[in-house]
């Protein structure tokens, strides 16, 4: 019902080296589910590592709603024994933003997100295609629940045990005029820890 966690990215700047690090994005944050309901209260800091320049910094809550996975489907289990799919959705509220921008160019502050993410597990889930959407609003704006900005991802993610070896590419783009798209293709490497209360172990 309650989990805290911490994710921690780090990024280098291909015109200065790519081995020395110039970003530091951290994430702290409280999850829980009942049912098929899950709520988020989350603490982001976006920030570069000589201390010079912005810093982007926010607080918010996230309410989302999962669907019932497909293999609990007796169809699904019957057409694709070994295929899955999940699925959630909903709306989050920023309500402390320190620089969070609404948009890729740096414009805005953001007010409300909307976010969905679905897996199509492939295969027991050792390959898994996965997309991401998060939609921001802009508090500046004269309708403050229109979103501004929209940044997606899609992906595939190889998994063993543990461990995720995933090929992804991400755009963020702006919605309400033109302007800035950030866009990037990317190979990920990631190891998963969990520790749970009365073991010391790792996931």
């Amino acid at each position: 019902y309650l989990q805290f966690y911490t994710d921690q990215n780090f990024f280098s700047d291909r015109n200065e080296g790519w081995i020395k690090l110039t970003e530091w994005d951290m994430t702290y944050a409280l999850t829980g589910s009942i049912g098929n309901w899950g709520w988020r209260l989350q603490y982001e800091r976006d920030a570069p590592l000589d201390r010079s320049g912005i810093q982007q910094k926010y607080a918010d809550t996230l309410i989302t709603y999962s669907m019932t996975p497909a293999n609990r489907w007796s169809w699904w289990r019957e057409l694709f024994p070994n295929q899955n799919l999940t699925a959630y959705a909903g709306p989050g509220w920023l309500f402390y933003n320190k620089d969070y921008f609404a948009r890729p160019d740096n414009t805005g502050r953001a007010l409300f997100r909307y976010v969905a993410h679905a897996n199509l597990d492939l295969y027991k889930n050792h390959v898994v295609v996965f997309a991401d959407t998060n939609w921001f609003t802009d508090r500046s704006s004269s309708n403050a629940v229109r979103p501004t900005e929209l940044d997606w991802m899609l992906g595939i993610a190889f998994r063993l045990g543990h461990a995720e070896l995933s090929l992804y590419h991400e755009e963020d783009m702006p919605l309400d005029r033109d302007g800035l798209i950030q866009r990037y293709t990317a190979v990920q490497l990631r190891y998963e820890f969990e520790w749970v209360r009365g073991k010391a172990g790792s996931k």
